[in-house]
């Protein structure tokens, strides 16, 4: 009886330090790995939802959809509720998440804070994770959702937009065009969202309070900042969480 007692004594201070333990954001209850802890939030089966509207320009050339086919996912709604086993697709132009319910597209009825997203197209997979409620900043607002590359002291984000413009062709008819924009952003430590541009005296410059740590990164490690990739590493290096 003694050891039983001190059995669950120990698995209670166990439970307790893993949720001390876990860092703060996405990473912690959705991320790619490990698989949502069943400690970071608790799970739900979700059928409330609305159907969707149709978006008016359904006509013009392009997609309204981070992926045009229907995604795996975990989605985390508020009060910490995560849903996991639904098929997703993301509207960027309308800034919206759907989910399939009996082959039918519809929007969640609760709002949803973060979501994970997985597609499979041509035999590769594509993989992201978008999180709202960042200060409003040039286009966008709190509700708009970023792709989170990097989630630590520091925050690299990657906007998408999608426009819907209109081209005009030689002796032919004018037509829409769905046109995409992407750029990227970092969410400072001290609670600022900032956009910037993938070179290092551009970034120096958004962030003057940090620029000798930039650079001195920069300089060791001789980053070039030309794709993605380096971005993810720059932020990773000083954040102190460099993987590669």
């Amino acid at each position: 009886m003694v050891m039983k007692k001190l059995s669950l004594f120990i698995g209670a201070i166990m439970a307790m330090y893993s949720l001390i333990a876990q860092p703060a954001g996405l990473a912690s209850r959705i991320g790619p790995l490990p698989a949502i802890s069943p400690s970071s939030g608790f799970f739900v089966d979700y059928t409330d939802g609305r159907p969707i509207m149709a978006n008016s320009d359904n006509e013009a050339e392009g997609s309204f959809f981070w992926n045009e086919d229907w995604c795996s996912g975990k989605v985390l709604l508020n009060k910490n509720r995560i849903v996991s086993g639904l098929n997703l697709k993301f509207n960027i132009y309308n800034q919206e998440l759907y989910f399939n319910r009996n082959n039918t597209a519809m929007a969640f009825a609760d709002s949803v804070k973060e979501f994970e997203i997985t597609c499979q197209s041509d035999g590769q997979s594509r993989y992201a994770y978008f999180r709202n409620g960042y200060p409003a900043v040039d286009r966008f607002n709190t509700t708009s959702y970023y792709q989170v590359l990097v989630d630590s002291s520091f925050q690299l984000l990657r906007s998408y937009r999608k426009e819907l413009v209109e081209v005009e062709e030689i002796n032919r008819p004018t037509k829409k065009v769905l046109r995409d924009y992407s750029e990227y952003y970092v969410y400072t430590p001290a609670g600022k969202i900032v956009r910037i541009k993938a070179e290092a005296k551009k970034i120096a410059e958004a962030l003057p309070e940090y620029a000798t740590l930039i650079n001195q990164v920069v300089e060791k490690n001789k980053l070039k900042l030309k794709q993605e990739e380096d971005l993810v590493r720059l932020f990773l290096l000083i954040c102190g969480k460099d993987m590669y």
